[in-house]
């Protein structure tokens, strides 16, 4: 059975002739890691203490119940979110009538203008 030596055709593999010359050097390409902070007892925990089952038990009732509260926090905000935007879509549905209209009274203006300013041509030309 022959063995894989990692030659192929006699030359070297790539990995044993190493990385290129113009490669970058691994250390110039990350920052240098910053040792951790020195050990300090005021951080440690003074003493360590077991939970019983009846403290995590109200822990976790505790959380429950909080989770709940914010469900129903979330679920009114959902609500008021919905109302808004219906608030909204009927508002915009204003202003858009309300830009027909003043696109009507411009018209209507614009209208009266010419036919004032041709009675005015009118008058000056008896």
């Amino acid at each position: 059975m022959r063995r894989c030596t990692g030659e192929m055709g006699g030359q070297s593999s790539r990995f044993e002739q190493g990385p290129p010359a113009d490669a970058p050097d691994i250390n110039d390409l990350y920052p240098p890691i910053a040792p951790p902070p020195p050990y300090s007892p005021e951080l440690a925990p003074s003493s360590l203490r077991v939970m019983t089952l009846e403290e995590a038990g109200d822990q976790i009732a505790q959380a429950e119940e909080a989770a709940r509260a914010a469900i129903e926090v979330v679920a009114r905000l959902e609500q008021t979110s919905e109302k808004n935007a219906e608030e909204n879509r009927q508002l915009k549905a204003q202003v858009a009538t309300q830009a027909t209209q003043i696109q009507g009274l411009q018209a209507q203006s614009d209208t009266q203008a010419a036919e004032i300013q041709a009675l005015k041509e009118s008058s000056a030309a008896d």
